[in-house]
């Protein structure tokens, strides 16, 4: 997964794994393969410090039972990313990706289209972005659409995460049954211009 342009790669996680191979069956697929997992990290020499590559090595046991059916999938904790353009999902159109910039003077919203496949009804679901910004953001300065259902709620977190290496920013989507297969994101600045470099449907399976 090339998603931050900062690094040579940034590595899949099992969240991300989980993403895919639920979107992939909800599509009707009856197989998912994985490549270049196949690898244990104390056995391989897969060095500790580069903990995120350590980790995806070492949680392939959690892969490998989470990703053998639809059912599985859905279930887990999983994050649907947006990516570059030039890796696109083979149902994915590559107009939609980041960075992304929005500005106040624009009367169109920044459009993303992010395939989660079929949710469990009882998990829950955010809306998560890395925004470049010199102000922090709420709902007083953009407009977040899913599926033509208005979202509120954005905060800004100070917690750290390995894909977001700008300002992160979090909303929860009230109700798991706005989330379809395929669903279409808009977003409108209001009063600030910013750059959105990452944005994902996060589903979990309990309130953070």
């Amino acid at each position: 997964m090339r998603q931050n342009r900062e690094v040579p790669y940034t590595y899949n996680c099992k969240q991300t794994v989980y993403a895919n191979s639920a979107a992939y069956f909800s599509a009707g697929a009856d197989k998912f393969y994985l490549f270049n997992y196949m690898t244990m990290p104390d056995c391989f020499g897969t060095d500790p410090k580069d903990t995120a590559l350590y980790n995806l090595h070492k949680d392939i046991k959690d892969i490998l039972k989470g990703c053998n059916s639809l059912e599985n999938s859905i279930s887990l904790d999983r994050r649907h990313l947006v990516t570059f353009k030039d890796f696109t999902a083979p149902w994915e159109k590559s107009a939609y990706y980041v960075p992304a910039l929005c500005n106040p003077d624009s009367n169109e919203p920044v459009i993303f289209r992010i395939r989660t496949g079929k949710t469990d009804k009882n998990s829950a679901a955010y809306i998560q972005m890395g925004i470049v910004c010199d102000d922090v953001l709420n709902d007083d300065d953009l407009l977040i659409y899913l599926n033509s259902r208005q979202v509120k709620g954005l905060k800004k977190t100070e917690q750290p995460d390995y894909y977001i290496k700008d300002g992160r920013y979090i909303c929860k989507i009230p109700d798991i049954d706005m989330v379809n297969d395929i669903n279409i994101l808009q977003i409108w600045s209001r009063t600030k211009t910013f750059t959105i470099t990452h944005i994902e449907i996060m589903i979990k399976g309990k309130d953070i």
